[in-house]
Formats: C-alpha cells, sequence, structure tokens
C-alpha cells in the first residue's frame, strides 16, 4: 500500500513540473511574440482631427475635391536641385501635412494644417515657421486653422471656396 501511494504521488509531482514547465513556455512565447512585432492598428485620425475631417468632407465634396490626410510632405513636394539633395530632402522627408486638399486626379491644391497647443512648443514653432516659409517659396496655400471642439460649415466653405 505505501508503494501505491509513492506512485500517485510521483504522478502528482510529474504533472505539477511539467504543468509548470507548460505555463513557463506559453508565456515566454508571449514574451517572444509581442517583442518580435511590437504593433497594433490604430485610427488614422484623433478624435478632434475627425471632427474636423468630418465637417470638411461634405465642404470638399461640394467642390469635387478629395482629402488626404497625414500625408508627407515628400508625397507632393519634390526637390529640385542635385547639390545637397539629401540634406534638402531630410528636411522634408519627416514632416506631414494634417490634410491635403486635391482635386479629383489628386494633385494638390492646399495644405491645412490644425494647431492646437503642441504648436506653442519650441519645437513645433521651429517646424511650423520651417512649413510656412516653404509653402511660401512654392507658392501653394496653407491655412492654419486653430484646433476646435467643433467647426462651423460656413467657415471651411469659405475657406475651400477660395482654392484656384
Amino acid at each position: 500500500m505505501s508503494n501505491l501511494n509513492q506512485v500517485r504521488l510521483f504522478t502528482i509531482d510529474h504533472i505539477y513540473v511539467l504543468l509548470s514547465l507548460l505555463l513557463i513556455i506559453i508565456l515566454l512565447i508571449i514574451l517572444h511574440r509581442n517583442k518580435a512585432f511590437p504593433y497594433k492598428t490604430t485610427y488614422l485620425l484623433t478624435k478632434n482631427e475627425s471632427v474636423f475631417y468630418n465637417t470638411l468632407k461634405p465642404v470638399c465634396d461640394k467642390y469635387g475635391y478629395v482629402i488626404c490626410p497625414k500625408v508627407g510632405l515628400k508625397d507632393f513636394i519634390t526637390v529640385t536641385g542635385k547639390k545637397d539633395y539629401l540634406k534638402w530632402f531630410r528636411k522634408i522627408s519627416q514632416k506631414h501635412v494634417d490634410f491635403l486638399i486635391c482635386d479629383e486626379n489628386l494633385k494638390p491644391l492646399m495644405a491645412i494644417e490644425l494647431d492646437d497647443s503642441s504648436h506653442e512648443l519650441k519645437k513645433a514653432r521651429k517646424n511650423d515657421e520651417f512649413k510656412n516659409k516653404l509653402y511660401k517659396h512654392l507658392n501653394f496655400p496653407l491655412v492654419r486653422i486653430k484646433s476646435a471642439r467643433y467647426y462651423r460649415y460656413q467657415d471651411l466653405d469659405s475657406i475651400i471656396s477660395k482654392i484656384k
């Protein structure tokens, strides 16, 4: 009888060890998977940007324009000179415009920046200054709109109607 109890205890001990090892292996797999690709999808626009977009959309639809949100400057602005190409390309390569208004053929017509409180920071002001100079040099319309809780259709219509 005592041998039978020893066999049962031995088996129960083995089960505990195996379950512990299995748990450790599962945890290692989960941790390794998260380190391999620590990404997840998210919304393209912030809540405030979504509110703006949803007000801007019917205005642009009225004129047959397309809204492209968060477009990299390098995607619609080209460096024209070969001398110091990389220097000039780097200045635009990591910057984007909040909303790019395009015609039906996706030709850019106007850039819109939503300026929230973060634009008061020194780095953001420097970035804004660069963009202002760049768009002015390109003779490309840039409209800066103060971030708000809501936007009026009429206000956006008066801006979009000025596109040539």
